[in-house]
């Protein structure tokens, strides 16, 4: 697993901003886990599944942006342009 700040994650990765809300947590970047955001998560993972990746609580309370999609400790999900090789996580 290798672990990048989120300047290396916006720069190797180029995530995309919510289209549906501007002030969106984490960077204006978050998609969240109810309609029309999670339509849109829900596409990219029938279309390019290794762009999507997930915001995570952690049960220290901090939180790390892993790629990939899971439901458990999920706060909101992150679409990339680009895909990871391999596993990646992005702390703050």
């Amino acid at each position: 697993m290798r672990t990048i700040s989120q300047a290396q994650f916006q720069q190797d990765y180029r995530p995309m901003p919510n289209p549906f809300n501007n002030n969106a947590d984490y960077h204006g970047w978050l998609l969240g886990k109810e309609n029309p955001d999670y339509h849109r998560v829900m596409t990219f993972m029938q279309e390019t599944p290794e762009q999507v990746w997930t915001l995570i609580e952690k049960k220290d309370g901090s939180r790390v942006l892993s790629c990939g999609f899971t439901t458990v400790r999920a706060i909101g999900y992150v679409v990339t342009q680009l895909e990871p090789e391999g596993v990646v996580e992005v702390v703050d």
